[in-house]
C-alpha cells in the first residue's frame, strides 16, 4: 500500500487510493492504521448481529463479529457496503434488519451502501430483493440512523 501511495503522491496527486474490504481484519490496529491511510475505505457489513453474519457471510471460525463491528467504529470515515438478501437467509426484515439498522448506528460511518445479489449465491433458495424495496429500507436505516444511505 506504501508503494501505491507513493507513486500516486509522485504522479497523480488528485488521484484517489480506496479499498473495497470484507472487513474481516479490521479489529486489529494495525489493519485500520494500514486502512486509515487511504482516501476511501468502503468496508463490508452484511449483518447486525453474529447469527446473520455467520448464515450470509460464512466466515472462518476465527473471525469475531464484535470484533469486526468494534473495528469498523475504530475506522475514521468508513463508508458500510452491505449485501442485501431474502429467503432463508435473509436480513431484508423483522429482527435481522432491526440489529442491522442498530448496528449502522453504533458504528456511525460516513455512509452506507446497499446492493442485492446479482449471481445465484451459494445457500438454496435465497433470493435477490427488489430494487424497490432496497430503496424502502435505504430510506427507513437512513430515517432512522441519519446517516445517508444509497441503494443500488
Amino acid at each position: 500500500m506504501k508503494g501505491v501511495i507513493h507513486l500516486r503522491d509522485k504522479i497523480r496527486l488528485e488521484v484517489k487510493t480506496a479499498i473495497l474490504s470484507n472487513s474481516a481484519l479490521v479489529g486489529k490496529e494495525e489493519i485500520r492504521e494500514a486502512l486509515a491511510k487511504l482516501d476511501l475505505r468502503i468496508m463490508k457489513l452484511d449483518a447486525g448481529d453474529p447469527l446473520t453474519w455467520r448464515a450470509i457471510n460464512r466466515p472462518a471460525p476465527s473471525l469475531d463479529f464484535e470484533r469486526v463491528v468494534a473495528g469498523l467504529k475504530e475506522l475514521e470515515g468508513v463508508t458500510i457496503q452491505s449485501l442485501i438478501l431474502d429467503g432463508p437467509v435473509q436480513n431484508v426484515r423483522g429482527k435481522p434488519f432491526d440489529r442491522w439498522v442498530e448496528t449502522l448506528a453504533w458504528i456511525a460511518p460516513q455512509e452506507v451502501q446497499i446492493y442485492t445479489a446479482d449471481q445465484p449465491v451459494a445457500e438454496a433458495k435465497v433470493e435477490k430483493v427488489p430494487k424497490a424495496i432496497l430503496l424502502e429500507m435505504a430510506r427507513e436505516a437512513e430515517g432512522r440512523t441519519g446517516i445517508p444511505v444509497r441503494a443500488y
